[in-house]
């Protein structure tokens, strides 16, 4: 069986027969010299430089990382770097291209003494394959001095310095990168690990997340306050919805209810249920944030595994909600130094723990306001806790910004086992029972795994089994158990291993396009809403043509009417399939909500400089979708509608679409009622219609007021109001025949009489 490096040889030496048979001379090899370069290029892929001594600090595997390409997809293989020292050793993998091909080089971290360490490197997408397929990849090692605080917090701050000033203590070891075939590479690649996957969960920017074992889904809650569902077996995602404006800072499963619950940065709660479709159940405000001192109060959330209760986190207060009883807040926690309170964690005999800002623990009993005891030795901010059994005993675990992890007995209220094989603060904890794995992420992306076997020998602590990095950028804030395995979360990507044998499956998410996929599957409740629809129009639309009074070198405005023929909320949009709106109209595409049993007024206006057109030039659709409460407002921009309607049609729900004509007639061919709007180029601030005259009293962003004839569509008469602002209020007072205006800057109110006008 040949290996990667020969199945590299045989490829080159291919591939310069066939450059040498090129028809065009300025494709064959440029001289001899390009000949022999190409070859040498493959010798022996790994060469160690032991600088630093004979002995390898660092045991390396595979000689050739391999990665089968394929089109435009980050690919991703493990190496396993071994440190078979008593010392930690500090190391640098470095891309010595003079174009980086990986997303995330130089990769910096620390192994432990006699521990294996698993980095994910991770390629950018290519298109093609590339022209120079083999990849100078180069790892450096050197011994780190613990004892010594400067050596230390240099390697941690300046890793380039660090390297740079250990000089010839550094061991350097070149190897190959190379791309392959995915058919060659499977027929001779052997897996350090078992075998590597790639799979795509995220398109968005992740800030928190939770997993269902009952639906085997993924729910993903995001800064712009959506929240994503996602079918981890299939990698496809089934459902959206928007919850807030404000980011989601923490989602929970509530299985056993078939309900999802949302944290806002705003202190709300947002309950939904998902038994049949999205519906929403119920918000609570759980804190005002006006009331805090600090504005980067986050909601956390504890779902207590057999009662109907739920713990929220905001600011300094922590409530317990009974859903059994219209979710009534029964009890409110307050610590007595009003810190902010950062995290909690249920315990299921009726306890629960609470970090805060002083870098404490407090320990609580629901029946009462006050903590039972606080544990104390931490020396920074406590970012994350757990509770966890092992051996019939109870104990809580904590991760901290002091880069270490504490595991504390709960019946001696102390600390048994301080975690210290750290470089980063500690961001993440789970427990896995079965294995007896405690499991902690890093702010560096990388994942220790702790055994717990002897955990109640207070001789003897957890053993580091490995670590494992993700080599793409950001913090494991996340870690949630899926199958069997772990799920991890990290800024922008989610990882899936295999905790039992370590198997690794991983994809960096850049919101690209082509890597994202869709369930069709649908909730029953979906499809019965959609079926009872599907033979009639989510709306009706009036008018079918859309008739603009031509007039040279003026804005041309035209009414269309949306009704909603459904008990639900429709989502519509206005789009130009022809291309040419940027040209044609001041703004499209439009898009909105219309409430149920609502009709909803478009105002489409033509630009100026249109000269008539014939109605073929354009290619206009209404297109509707049934909302439901997956919005809770109005979209906040054109992007959000364009993600609703993507995901609608990759879901495989009911998007109707009603084509439109747009015609150009002369004033003349035109009845009054088609022309509701009059276009002014000055900023509209405010309006008011008196309720006997014909009249429309409207302010404006220069500081003008204008009077509007509604009947003759014509102007008649302005005047200004504020030299400094926009006229920001108007009022008719009818029975004083008074029009009353106000400006903001200058706070002031200006009565005008009809009569003046």
């Amino acid at each position: 069986m040949l290996d990667a490096l020969q199945w590299d040889q045989i490829r080159v030496c291919a591939k310069i027969g066939m450059e040498c048979t090129e028809v065009d001379p300025a494709k064959r090899p440029a001289s001899m010299k390009h000949i022999i370069d190409c070859l040498a290029e493959i010798e022996c892929s790994t060469h160690v430089i032991p600088a630093g001594g004979t002995r390898e600090l660092l045991l390396v595997h595979p000689s050739v990382i391999c990665f089968p390409f394929e089109p435009n997809k980050a690919i991703t293989c493990p190496l396993q770097l071994t440190n078979n020292t008593d010392k930690h050793v500090a190391f640098r993998l470095m891309d010595n291209s003079m174009e980086s091909s990986f997303l995330r080089l130089p990769l910096y971290d620390v192994v432990p003494p006699n521990t294996p360490y698993t980095l994910i490197v991770t390629t950018q997408k290519k298109e093609d394959l590339p022209r120079k397929y083999i990849i100078d990849v180069i790892l450096q090692s050197a011994t780190l001095i613990l004892g010594d605080d400067d050596h230390i917090n240099t390697f941690r701050s300046q890793p380039d310095k660090f390297f740079q000033e250990t000089g010839n203590d550094v061991q350097v070891v070149k190897q190959k990168a190379l791309y392959t075939l995915t058919h060659i590479a499977t027929s001779f690649s052997k897996p350090i690990l078992s075998t590597v996957k790639v799979h795509v969960y995220v398109e968005m920017h992740l800030s928190c997340l939770d997993t269902n074992r009952a639906k085997q889904w993924i729910i993903i809650g995001d800064e712009n306050g959506h929240v994503g569902f996602w079918d981890y077996p299939t990698q496809k995602k089934v459902d959206a919805l928007k919850v807030s404006a404000s980011r989601v800072t923490c989602i929970r499963f509530i299985e056993r209810k078939q309900w999802i619950v949302a944290g806002t940065e705003d202190g709300y709660l947002h309950v939904y249920s998902y038994e049949t479709r999205i519906q929403k159940i119920t918000s609570l405000r759980v804190g005002a944030i006006e009331n805090l001192e600090s504005r980067a109060a986050h909601t956390h959330l504890a779902i207590h595994p057999t009662q109907p209760y739920l713990l929220s986190v905001y600011g300094f207060k922590v409530k317990l909600w009974d859903w059994d009883v219209g979710w009534e807040c029964i009890q409110t926690f307050e610590n007595e130094e009003l810190m902010t309170i950062l995290r909690v964690a249920f315990n299921p005999n009726d306890t629960f723990a609470t970090a805060s800002m002083d870098c404490t623990v407090e320990v609580w009993s629901l029946d009462s306001p006050e903590f039972i005891y606080t544990l104390v030795g931490h020396s920074s901010i406590v970012n994350c806790l757990d509770f966890f059994t092992c051996d019939d005993q109870e104990y809580l675990v904590t991760g901290s910004h002091d880069q270490t992890a504490k595991i504390w007995d709960l019946q001696k209220m102390m600390c048994i086992h301080t975690l210290e094989a750290f470089v980063s603060p500690v961001m993440s904890l789970l427990y896995q029972p079965d294995l007896q794995i405690l499991i902690t992420g890093s702010q560096d992306g990388a994942i220790y795994l702790w055994s717990t076997r002897n955990c109640g020998n207070y001789s003897c602590p957890p053993a580091l089994n490995r670590i494992i990095k993700v080599g793409c950028a950001g913090a494991v804030y996340h870690l949630a158990c899926v199958m069997g395995g772990l799920l991890i979360g990290k800024e922008n990507a989610v990882a899936i291993i295999d905790v039992d044998d370590v198997n690794y499956q991983e994809q960096p998410t850049d919101k690209s396009e082509q890597q994202l996929s869709a369930c069709t599957t649908h909730h029953a409740g979906d499809m019965s809403k959609e079926k009872a629809w599907s033979k009639s129009k989510l709306l009706d639309v009036h008018l079918l043509e859309l008739r603009f009074p031509y007039c040279p070198n003026e804005p041309i405005p035209c009414s269309l009417h949306l009704t909603n023929n459904t008990d639900e909320n429709v989502a519509f949009r206005l789009v130009d399939k022809s291309g040419k709106s940027p040209w044609c109209f001041t703004k499209l595409p439009l898009c909105g909500i219309v409430p149920h049993g609502s009709t909803y007024t478009l105002t489409v206006t033509m630009k100026e400089e249109m000269k008539l057109k014939e109605e073929t030039d354009f290619d206009l659709v209404i297109q509707s979708s049934l909302l439901g409460d997956k919005y809770i407002e109005v979209f906040n921009d054109q992007s959000e509608s364009d993600t609703f309607f993507k995901e609608a049609k990759l879901f495989g729900n009911m998007v109707h679409e009603v084509t439109l004509k747009a015609v150009y007639v002369q004033y003349g061919d035109i009845t009054s009622e088609n022309i509701s709007v009059k276009y002014n180029p000055d900023s509209l601030w405010s309006l008011d219609a008196h309720p006997t005259e014909p009249w429309i009293l409207t302010g404006h962003n220069s500081g003008y007021a204008r009077i509007w004839n509604n009947e003759m569509k014509f102007l008649i008469n302005s005047f200004k109001v504020s030299d400094q602002d926009a006229v920001s209020c108007v009022k008719f007072i009818a029975r004083m025949a008074l029009g009353l205006l106000g400006s903001s800057l200058e706070e002031a109110l200006h009565a005008k009489r009809h009569r003046q006008w």
